[in-house]
């Protein structure tokens, strides 16, 4: 991620004795994805200011160190936008279909920024995080096929470097409905074909191109007599990246489901109380 804008929002991580807890609870209201769970403030032409619109974020870790954040910049004009991969801000849990919306609504892009956490109420729009209301999303990935699509990154400013020990994960609303109906752009759902979609996160020390350590875990796994689908918020020990300290992680996906195009699977995943260590 090139670096933050010194208008970028700030806001500062929950500190303890020995770890940065980033909960995402302190970001103002309107730098949350919205105005509805689509959210149109994450792309340009967006006009409305209630939300604003939603570029990139500081968290100020009590002023520790900085953790940015956010949208990723296409490359060539300089321009924010969440199909360029990226990390949103969200407290949507839309896990069905709402009022003047039928068939695959919920688990469509127009519904991307919805958690699927079953152990929140359905449509509440708050507490369906893992530790208060506000989640992050996070979209992208890369491969032969992706395109101008980028992973999304979260990293410490001015080459900080710290070990991120742990976070929580649940699927999206998008993603949980197409691996278990399928859509018009999978092979099925990935029930029907024993499939399986993982979550791959990479450590980077800074300056590096080549990732220090990785670690991954399956948001959906239906291998040999498997039936796994996460719909709760589930601890994502990172037990390889946190060995060593590191400037930035990287979030990519991999699955069974891919075509002449790529990755079939939508390419979300929603992150919470990711931990870092103070020192």
């Amino acid at each position: 991620m090139e670096p933050l804008d010194s208008a970028s929002p700030e806001t500062r991580a929950d500190v303890g004795t020995d770890w940065v807890t980033v909960t995402f609870d302190d970001v103002p209201e309107d730098q949350l994805a919205g105005p509805s769970s689509y959210g149109a403030n994450l792309y340009d032409g967006y006009t409305g200011s209630a939300p604003a619109r939603f570029r990139t974020y500081t968290d100020k870790a009590a002023r520790l160190f900085n953790i940015e954040y956010g949208l990723n910049e296409d490359g060539y004009g300089g321009t924010y936008n969440y199909w360029n991969g990226g990390i949103a801000v969200s407290n949507w849990n839309q896990m069905s279909n709402i009022s003047g919306k039928t068939g695959e609504w919920w688990y469509s892009y127009e519904n991307q920024c919805s958690v699927y956490n079953t152990a929140s109420t359905n449509g509440a729009n708050a507490d369906a995080g893992h530790s208060g209301s506000n989640f992050g999303v996070v979209y992208g990935y890369t491969d032969t096929y992706s395109g101008f699509i980028a992973c999304a990154q979260m990293s410490l400013a001015n080459g900080v470097e710290r070990k991120f020990d742990q976070m929580y994960v649940c699927n999206s609303s998008y993603g949980y409905g197409v691996i278990v109906h399928g859509n018009s752009f999978t092979q099925g759902s990935l029930p029907s074909k024993n499939g399986w979609f993982k979550l791959v996160v990479r450590g980077y020390k800074t300056g590096e191109t080549a990732p220090a350590a990785t670690d991954e875990i399956y948001l959906a796994d239906y291998r040999n007599g498997v039936n796994t689908c996460l719909t709760t918020w589930t601890l994502f020990d990172l037990t390889n990246i946190k060995k060593q300290a590191v400037n930035r992680i990287e979030f990519d996906f991999e699955g069974s489901d891919s075509g002449a195009y790529g990755l079939n699977t939508p390419a979300y995943v929603c992150i919470d109380d990711i931990r870092i260590s103070r020192n």
